[in-house]
């Protein structure tokens, strides 16, 4: 049963009775923003289960609320998994018109904290025909950097986004494949909590075709630069080889109730797929999005989700943001966490000059990459490229270089490629006291670097 529980329900007593049939610990459940006029991300306590936090519920006013929507983030498959995939579990999202429901559901004692659902937004050698406009090769040493690793089919990169056209040209080859799936047979065959999820989830519609749709194209194009295939005679190429891309997307909305810019989804979203690529394989993520707020409760979701992503050593490649500000001061998040397994990336452009759009820190923002005038993939169609701008094309270009150092030694740590990609960049005086390493990613420099174990850049975490 995957869903959709507690909604317009007519009666206290009909509400208390059908929750404990309706709500459901073992499947993300639906959400409709219709009427919804406020959405909360709520942590409950370790001693508390669903059970007592719906029935300390079922006894509030939140009870008379017709359009109540209540659902589990994270839900566990299994009992045997880490305290940190546990903690996961404990956050629930609550969706209700009662504009009381915050105050309500902290004063709860089966509450731990309770944050506000915030939009995740945006954050914007081959025969290969386009390789001629992909002045980011050149740059970077990509052509010399391919022939000491060329990457692997083993390594899956986790591309949260909003989603990809799985049917162009360039792509297809490179899309994963859950190998514990069989497609559309209706049935969860791997007993992951999710079914017929063969190439990833759609955490927006809650199925299994993570397919980009009209909305607010942005997938299509942050997923040509890690999986467009190489040496197929048409095309550009990707920055990760034959790696395997796991497609993971938000609700992609234009605009949320609570913001009027497009997003990628919400957190709750977010933090769902998240999960879902350390639970199912991901080597590395790619978060071509953030969220900026200076409430560090509201990101404590967000916090929990890339904490359980560092205990299972899965890097994470985050895009610094396109507001031309320093996030030192001004938080963008997950850029701002400072995670080990966490590298946070500002753009820039064909002179090596910080874009004029990026953001930088030079405490939360650890490298730069390419990202003004950058050659991909297009949604438009099948056979479409377009050339685009921001911190979006940046990270997956960081991403694709540590999916090629994992190719290379498979057991290196998440801490060990961060450090790699951090000392082995091109030092640049337009990026020093604005980055962390003061320089641009080199992929040959990187992948002739030996000197592994030994850090010149301190990680913190």
């Amino acid at each position: 049963m995957n869903a959709a529980c507690i909604n317009k329900l007519g009666k206290s007593i009909c509400f208390v009775v059908l929750t404990l049939f309706c709500f459901v610990v073992s499947g993300y459940a639906d959400i409709s923003y219709a009427g919804i006029s406020e959405s909360y991300n709520v942590r409950i306590t370790e001693q508390a289960d669903s059970s007592s936090f719906i029935k300390e519920i079922s006894k509030s006013h939140l009870s008379l609320d017709y359009s109540l929507n209540i659902r589990q983030i994270a839900p566990l498959t299994n009992n045997n998994v880490s305290s940190s995939r546990k903690k996961l579990s404990r956050w629930y999202s609550v969706s209700t018109n009662s504009m009381a429901a915050y105050d309500t559901l902290k004063t709860m004692s089966s509450v731990d904290l309770v944050s506000r659902n915030i939009d995740v937004t945006f954050a914007s050698i081959s025969n290969d025909p386009q390789v001629s406009n992909m002045w980011y090769l050149e740059t970077m040493e990509v052509e010399k950097a391919l022939e000491i690793e060329s990457g692997s089919e083993e390594i899956i990169i986790a591309h949260l986004d909003t989603g990809a056209r799985l049917t162009h040209e360039d792509l297809q080859q490179n899309i994963w494949v859950n190998p514990g799936e069989i497609a559309g047979n209706g049935i969860d065959d791997d007993g992951n909590g999710y079914i017929d999820d063969i190439h990833g989830w759609d955490f927006g519609d809650r199925d299994s075709d993570p397919t980009e749709t009209s909305n607010y194209p942005h997938g299509t194009s942050t997923l040509g630069l890690i999986s467009a295939t190489k040496n197929n005679a048409i095309g550009m190429l990707g920055l990760a080889g034959p790696s395997k891309a796991m497609i993971i997307k938000g609700s992609n909305k234009n605009t949320s109730p609570y913001s009027p810019d497009p997003i990628v989804g919400l957190m709750d979203e977010v933090a769902a797929a998240i999960t879902y690529a350390v639970d199912n394989g991901a080597r590395v993520m790619n978060g071509s999005f953030g969220s900026q707020g200076s409430d560090y409760e509201d990101f404590q979701l967000f916090q929990d989700a890339c904490e359980y992503a560092n205990s299972k050593d899965v890097l994470f490649v985050v895009s610094a943001g396109n507001d031309g500000r320093d996030i030192d001061d001004d938080p963008f998040y997950p850029a701002s966490f400072a995670y080990e397994n966490v590298i946070s990336v500002a753009a820039t452009d064909s002179q090596d000059n910080l874009a004029s759009f990026s953001n930088y820190g030079k405490k939360d923002v650890d490298v730069a990459a390419p990202g003004k005038d950058i050659r991909t993939t297009s949604t438009s169609s099948d056979i479409g490229y377009v050339d685009i701008n921001g911190t979006s094309a940046s990270a997956p270009m960081v991403a694709s270089l540590a999916a090629l150092l994992y190719a290379q030694d498979p057991n290196r740590t998440a801490a060990e490629v961060k450090s790699i990609i951090l000392n082995t960049v091109d030092k640049v005086s337009a990026l020093e006291g604005k980055v962390l390493t003061g320089g641009r990613i080199n992929f040959y420099k990187a992948l002739s670097y030996e000197d592994v174990g030994k850090p010149r850049i301190e990680l913190t975490g």
